[in-house]
């Protein structure tokens, strides 16, 4: 899918490992050819799970701290649904709601997919384990994003105010929950 050396003038280069601007032979990102699992091919120029959605910078925010303590995410998720529960209760309603479905698509790939190539480990031992403790990611806001009714978006702080770098999105959402992803280790609550 790279441009040949002999391409015309002006042609746009398409690495065929990683979708980027440049040859295949000088991807900075793989050495080797794209793995052939589902998820690698199938959703070439697709979003993916958490893709999806303009990139969106917004000047006004409020970062709400949340615990360190392994359940960052969950506090996040929890404060942004107002519902009361508190990040344990939703780490359990989670983990049941991933037990229970783990044919339900997400990006057209089942829960089971994501958890076996995030996790390497059965949707059984991933629910068990993370029900637990443990942090949570992509998975986790899928799954609220579901289980909820509700959009989850998270941001990054920029120069400009918060960037918009992911989107879970619920057809017929009601609601967004918006979360901090902050020094790729912590998430806070963010308002907007």
């Amino acid at each position: 899918r790279a441009a040949a050396p002999d391409a015309r003038p002006g042609a746009k280069l398409c690495c065929a490992k990683c979708d980027g601007p440049h040859e295949d032979a000088t991807c900075p990102h793989f050495r080797k050819p794209r793995e052939k699992h589902p998820d690698a091919t199938r959703n070439l120029g697709k979003k993916g799970l958490g893709g999806g959605g303009p990139p969106v910078i917004s000047k006004r925010g409020r970062v709400v701290p949340q615990p360190p303590d392994g359940s960052c995410l969950f506090h996040s998720l929890s404060y942004g649904l107002r519902e009361g529960g508190g990040a344990s209760s939703l780490r359990r309603e989670l983990m049941n709601f991933i037990r229970n479905n783990p044919d339900l698509e997400i990006c057209e790939t089942p829960l089971k997919d994501w958890i076996h190539w995030d996790a390497l480990v059965s949707v059984s031992k991933y629910t068990d384990r993370m029900a637990r403790g443990g942090w949570g990611g992509g998975i986790e806001m899928a799954a609220t994003s579901e289980l909820k009714n509700c959009n989850v978006e998270v941001y990054e702080q920029c120069a400009q105010g918060f960037k918009r770098i992911s989107l879970f999105e619920k057809s017929g959402a009601k609601r967004t929950v918006r979360v901090c992803y902050r020094g790729g280790v912590h998430y806070d609550a963010l308002v907007m």
